[in-house]
């Protein structure tokens, strides 16, 4: 459902501020986050580990500034520089609709890690997706109840669940949590 929203930049600044000068429009703008926070919670009923949406794609590649440059010219924009510890790799955030490719290279420092690895073993190529969720709580109550062995402590922390790809048919999983429209 598309929903086509027409208030003047005195209404949006009202509604923004609190100081709502028209009931009708502020009501049919509270109607609508009130519908995006209905769809979130919907979704997260149907995936029983919560997961709300893919947020973005990781691509393992062996020269992280080549890459950048190759997506430049088919005119996608990189964004902000990532450090993936638990990879042992950089990256770059390249724009790509709703959410960014991830092209990932090996740190400089290290030869060996999970970015190496699947270079060695795979090549190029997909490594694995972000997929956000309303509750880590909840995905790591589902998978200690649902999978033996998944959750090791070394690839969690306070908001994300890392699953390896040995454990998910070699596509690397990462579970963040993510506050949802309520």
């Amino acid at each position: 459902m598309r929903v086509h929203l027409e208030f003047d930049p005195l209404t949006l600044r009202s509604i923004a501020t609190g100081e709502v000068r028209n009931s009708r429009k502020s009501a049919l703008f509270t109607d609508v986050l009130h519908g995006l926070g209905r769809r979130t919670r919907a979704l997260e009923r149907i995936h029983p580990n919560g997961a709300i949406r893919l947020s973005a794609v990781w691509i393992a590649v062996k020269n992280l500034n080549a890459s950048i440059e190759t997506y430049k010219r088919l005119g996608l924009v990189p964004g902000r520089a990532i450090e993936a510890p638990d990879l042992a790799a950089n990256g770059r955030e390249i724009a790509a609709g709703t959410g960014p490719l991830l092209p990932l290279a090996p740190k400089a420092a290290h030869n060996s890690g999970p970015i190496d690895d699947f270079l060695a073993s795979r090549g190029v190529g997909l490594m694995g997706v972000t997929i956000d969720v309303a509750d880590i709580a909840r995905v790591r109550d589902y998978l200690k109840a649902h999978t033996a062995g998944v959750l090791d402590p070394p690839w969690e922390s306070a908001d994300y669940v890392l699953i390896p790809g040995a454990a998910a048919h070699g596509l690397w999983l990462r579970l963040n949590e993510v506050s949802s429209v309520h």
